[in-house]
């Protein structure tokens, strides 16, 4: 699928065969791949410059650039949707994952939000860390959040009680850490200049 070539895409995400693309100045698309050597495309929206997207369920989140979130109840499919709801959360953002009717969200400040999605029409942060460092990219493992910190290493903060995240410690490897995935007790990042790693983190 080509998009304009005004626009790029430039962060997906794949819930279950339906791959959603956040298209910088382009809007969202969403990619059927149930038939993987013919995917078909549609746009969600036609406007808006997302930045990143994540789905889960019915729901997708996009993150427009700067500060904004628009959600999408995706239950009744058309060609065409308007954001269900949105939240401004201040700063700049950098990274959104949606899990479980929670949105996670990441700012260059060193900011994660917790933004309670669970009515799409009016998202709420109800909670809120200021941690060291310039935040990038998150990831989900159960009741923790693991940033990846490009200053200060991967953190990782526990949600059990969401409208209190605590940071319950932080690795610092040398480096940027851009990305981090975590599968069981073991979790994986990069690291810039410092390499990949591969860290227990039971």
């Amino acid at each position: 699928v080509k998009v304009d070539d005004t626009s790029s895409a430039v962060d997906l995400s794949l819930n279950g065969e339906i791959i959603y693309v956040a298209v910088r100045d382009g809007g969202l698309l969403s990619v059927d791949t149930s038939d993987p050597i013919n995917p078909s495309a549609n746009w969600v929206v036609l406007t808006g410059d997302y930045r990143s997207v994540s789905a889960f369920g019915n729901s997708v989140v996009a993150r427009r650039y700067r500060a904004q979130l628009d959600f999408f109840d995706l239950s009744q499919r058309s060609r065409f949707f308007s954001p269900t709801g949105s939240i401004e959360l201040g700063g700049t953002l950098e990274d959104v994952v949606l899990q479980g009717g929670y949105a996670y969200v990441s700012n260059s400040s060193g900011d994660v939000s917790i933004v309670d999605a669970t009515q799409l029409s009016s998202p709420k942060r109800i909670g809120f860390i200021s941690l060291p460092g310039t935040s990038a990219a998150l990831t989900i493992q159960d009741d923790s959040v693991f940033v990846a910190n490009e200053t200060d290493g991967l953190q990782r903060v526990d949600v059990v009680n969401k409208s209190t995240p605590v940071l319950l410690g932080s690795l610092d490897p040398g480096g940027s850490v851009q990305q981090a995935a975590v599968k069981g007790d073991v979790a994986y990042f990069a690291a810039g200049t410092s390499g990949f790693h591969v860290v227990n983190v039971a």
